[in-house]
């Protein structure tokens, strides 16, 4: 988990890299607490569209960018800074419990949620152990390199597996 974490800020500053990475661990913990599974991966910040394949889910108009609400709040230190950490929480954590991939971008940000992807042929056809979450895990990780940085499963049961192609 806390790998995967890494791979979410690898390219933000790194005055706001321990903030953010704090941010996710307690999305992350709330979502294998209160979770059925969740599948995630990231991807570069700087492809401003989502890869063509990641595109069939509810990509966000605006990026929610948590490394810029953190530094607001770091700035401000106030009540609404706080809020709007906050409700970002409730939300990411919902987006990830939600059915489908949750999409994140190498600066922190996500980029969209309750995406799919098509299983290849020659997935469909294999025995993967697991069900459908898994052969979507797989589908994920044979795309690294080629549009996605990194990939995440978390199970029921809380098995946790992430791969970034190393």
């Amino acid at each position: 988990q806390s790998q995967f974490i890494k791979t979410i800020v690898k390219k933000e500053k790194q005055e706001l890299k321990d903030p953010t990475i704090n941010f996710f661990k307690k999305v992350f913990l709330e979502v294998l607490q209160k979770g059925h599974g969740t599948l995630a991966c990231v991807i570069s910040k700087k492809k401003k569209e989502l890869p063509k394949k990641l595109q069939d889910g509810i990509e966000l108009e605006q990026r929610i960018n948590i490394p810029k609400i953190i530094e607001e709040l770091l700035d401000k230190n106030d009540l609404q800074a706080n809020s709007k950490l906050e409700g970002q929480y409730s939300l990411i954590s919902g987006m990830m419990q939600s059915d489908g991939i949750t999409v994140f971008t190498d600066s922190g940000e996500v980029a969209s949620y309750n995406t799919f992807v098509k299983h290849p042929e020659k997935l469909i056809k294999t025995k993967t152990t697991g069900g459908a979450r898994s052969r979507t895990f797989l589908t994920l990780c044979d795309m690294i390199g080629n549009g996605i940085e990194s990939a995440y499963i978390q199970s029921q049961d809380g098995k946790i597996e992430f791969n970034n192609g190393k």
